[in-house]
């Protein structure tokens, strides 16, 4: 049987850099991304109801924003995630949660806070 998924509900990869976004609560309605790159916007939070939708993310790139903290319960739902690039944001630390990501291989936090 065919998927009568709509297109956009069967993306896989989202680059939404650079486009001042201050919300990214649509993304969660694509629960297929794997890649999601919103670097370089004004992003003061990555909201837990949108990232915990995303369970097949393996990669998600949110350097350059404004984020203070990040939601670690949502991420750790996301045990497929190998890259996480946070760096040049206002994070004072890294949620224990995700411990819980064994895939994570590769983590940018640096410059923040």
């Amino acid at each position: 049987a065919a998927s009568l998924a709509p297109p956009a509900a069967r993306l896989t990869v989202l680059d939404a850099s650079e486009n001042e976004l201050q919300s990214i609560d649509a993304v969660g309605y694509l629960v297929n991304l794997k890649t999601l790159n919103v670097a370089s916007n004004k992003l003061r939070a990555l909201p837990p109801r949108v990232v915990r939708r995303l369970t097949c993310l393996e990669a998600l790139y949110a350097q350059a924003n404004a984020l203070e903290r990040l939601p670690g319960a949502a991420l750790a739902r996301c045990t497929r995630l190998h890259t996480l690039y946070v760096d040049g944001n206002r994070l004072r630390a890294l949620p224990a949660q995700l411990a819980h990501c064994t895939a994570l291989r590769d983590v940018r936090a640096n410059r923040n806070a």
